[in-house]
């Protein structure tokens, strides 16, 4: 099956497992040679309409991590000018991206965007401790930073803005159990 690739389940049967599931997740020991991607929100809704999401990066080595707070759905665009950002600001790019494969990531725009820097895209699984696990996490502790700092039904983006800031500069420098 080229779909996937046969594997043993460990109580002696084999089953086909798509590339998601057999994905390296291995931890990087570079910093920022292996990056996490993904998007959390909305945190707001204004007649009916979702905004304020988060545009989340965190390294695979080092668990630093990097937001762009959006004002609505993010695009390509925002994930393209995240990247920018730390290219820029730490002066190297990864050599692999991990995201879920939610649309916005996987875009045209963006895998062209990677392919200028020989990155390798890799999707993984989703909602799974193994690959997903510590963005996971990092999301879930933002939504309850900001739940316990600001009311989200009736926050301005630029206090929003603002408290994303807030809490990454907490979590980066929160030490490590």
């Amino acid at each position: 099956n080229s779909d996937g690739l046969q594997v043993d389940d460990g109580i002696g049967r084999k089953r086909t497992r798509t590339p998601a599931e057999v994905a390296d997740t291995r931890r990087s020991s570079v910093p920022f040679n292996k990056l996490h991607l993904d998007i959390v929100g909305p945190f707001r809704k204004v007649n009916d309409r979702p905004q304020f999401y988060v545009i989340t990066c965190i390294c695979n080595a080092t668990g630093y991590a990097l937001g762009k707070p959006v004002r609505s759905t993010p695009v390509g665009k925002d994930v393209i000018d995240l990247l920018s950002h730390i290219f820029a600001t730490f002066h190297t790019h990864p050599l692999v991206l991990c995201t879920d494969g939610g649309s916005n990531l996987v875009s045209g725009q963006v895998t062209e965007f990677l392919m200028g820097y020989d990155i390798l895209p890799q999707v993984t699984a989703k909602n799974t401790s193994l690959s997903n696990g510590r963005i996971e996490r990092l999301h879930r502790t933002m939504e309850e930073y900001l739940r316990s700092h600001v009311r989200c039904d009736q926050i301005s983006y630029t206090v929003f803005h603002r408290t994303v800031g807030e809490f990454l500069r907490m979590y980066n420098t929160t030490p490590l159990r």
